[in-house]
């Protein structure tokens, strides 16, 4: 299917404040009942950021006295530094340079032999080079840049010669076809992946297999010898290398006409007779041959065939959530259920030119025409930044480049946990019609839509 174009991650800055409960222990000596923490809700694994602890009483208000040392701990992973003395506290607030090693919705706690309070913060991937050592299969390799996941990476990869499918009208294979899975499955930033080919190719493109057929969409082939060819894309999947063959290439054969001339000369003969009377009398007789010309001319047809790729052609825009009075519910379904925990995953799909839904795979991998335009978050909001962390609900801007025949149609699709691979069930949202205008004119105004309750009731493939 896309070409994507492609998509980016919103990184919001936002303050955060640590929940604290009361506890059972004395508070911390000078009176402290539990810190307030400021710092970006997103960060880079292994990338350090800064966080400003605030100590408060019991009433909020600042202790600016602070004594004892403070202590630091993750769920997950490490934190550096894992503690920190009342030495960097000044009047109360202490500005701390934090590092955390792990992807996903993190949640950090202050302690002191007792939780005083935690927050959650989500970390992204840092960048990942997968090898064709680590891959196990040669002239393979992956490269997942900083901030394309919210969760640990994986990869899994082997290759083979059986096509899962004919391939496109007009196109012959030109690689083996490698199949890549792993956690997650699609990214939030295009991945680069280098595959080797079986020689030359004409016009090369990557396709992958979507379940059902091959389709190129969101596939950008970067750059490409006799041996190799990288390409970027937004997910993984199963993918080979495709030149055109020979029948979607014009050949114009030009014969040169043939010209035949035959020429015959013209005689003249001329006889003189005298007489005695010195009289000349002349009798001429002339024979004359008529020249014919021939022209033969020989004329080649040439039939040309013509291959057309559905190239986008308008691009999409909007606002789009569950958020206010609608929400989305786990697998016990609305009514029954509880609403989605912060952090489970979403697919902002695009239904493709026939504007239905079609069923995910095993995987979380659109089928048929339906293809990811970005991937989500419950309880995250890059949009207005006013319905974060609430469990249920969401609101998030997307773009994308899509082709389209009639009126485009998108959809969200939430899954019951953090990623495909840990969840159970998926749901779908009502259809609803973007913000849209043709690609190089004047883009899309904004839009937003609210979409109504629903939820992860249908067991994943």
């Amino acid at each position: 299917m896309v070409k994507k174009s492609l998509l980016l991650l919103l990184l919001a800055q936002l303050a955060f404040i640590l929940g604290c409960g009361s506890s059972s222990t004395a508070p911390l000596p000078g009176g402290i009942a539990y810190f307030d923490v400021s710092g970006p809700a997103t960060i880079i694994a292994n990338t350090p950021f800064s966080a400003t602890f605030t100590a408060r009483d019991a009433s909020g208000d600042i202790v600016t006295t602070v004594t004892g040392t403070v202590t630091l701990t993750v769920d997950a992973g490490t934190i550096s530094p894992t503690s920190f003395s009342d030495s960097g506290f000044i009047n109360g607030i202490a500005a701390v340079t934090v590092t955390l090693d792990t992807p996903g919705l993190r949640r950090v706690s202050v302690t002191d032999g007792s939780i005083w309070g935690t927050a959650e913060v989500v970390v992204m991937n840092a960048t990942r080079e997968y090898s064709s050592t680590d891959l196990g299969v040669a002239g393979l390799s992956i490269t997942v840049p900083a901030g394309s996941a919210s969760s640990e990476i994986s990869v899994t990869a082997s290759e083979t010669t059986t096509s899962p499918g004919s391939p496109p009208s007009g196109y012959l294979v030109g690689s083996k076809f490698f199949i890549i899975t792993g956690s997650p499955i699609n990214f939030l930033n295009p991945i680069s992946i280098t595959i080797p080919i079986n020689g030359p190719l004409t016009n090369p493109k990557v396709y992958y297999w979507t379940g059902s057929r091959w389709s190129s969409y969101g596939i950008t082939v970067v750059s490409y010898t006799d041996t190799s060819l990288i390409f970027t894309t937004t997910h993984f999947s199963t993918f080979g290398a495709m030149g055109e063959s020979e029948s979607t290439t014009t050949t114009t054969t030009t014969t040169s006409p043939t010209t035949t001339t035959t020429t015959t000369s013209t005689t003249t003969t001329t006889t003189t007779t005298t007489t005695t009377t010195t009289t000349t009398t002349t009798t001429t007789t002339t024979t004359t041959t008529t020249t014919t010309t021939t022209t033969t001319t020989t004329t080649t047809t040439t039939t040309t065939t013509t291959t057309t790729t559905l190239a986008p052609n308008y691009r999409i825009l909007d606002n789009a959530g569950a958020y206010s009075t609608t929400e989305v519910f786990d697998e016990n379904g609305i009514g029954g259920g509880n609403q989605l925990p912060v952090g489970s995953f979403l697919q902002y799909i695009y239904a493709g030119v026939d504007g239905a839904i079609d069923p995910p795979t095993s995987s979380g991998a659109t089928t048929d025409d339906d293809f990811l335009i970005v991937t989500k978050e419950v309880g995250s909001d890059t949009a207005y930044l006013s319905f974060s962390n609430v469990p249920g609900q969401f609101y998030h801007s997307f773009t994308g480049d899509v082709y389209v025949t009639g009126t485009p149609k998108i959809y969200v699709r939430a899954w019951n946990a953090a990623s495909v691979s840990m969840a159970t069930h998926y749901g779908d949202s009502i259809l609803f019609v973007p913000a849209y205008a043709l690609l190089g004119q004047i883009p899309p105004l904004p839009k937003e839509t609210v979409l109504p309750n629903f939820s992860t009731t249908t067991a994943k493939p």
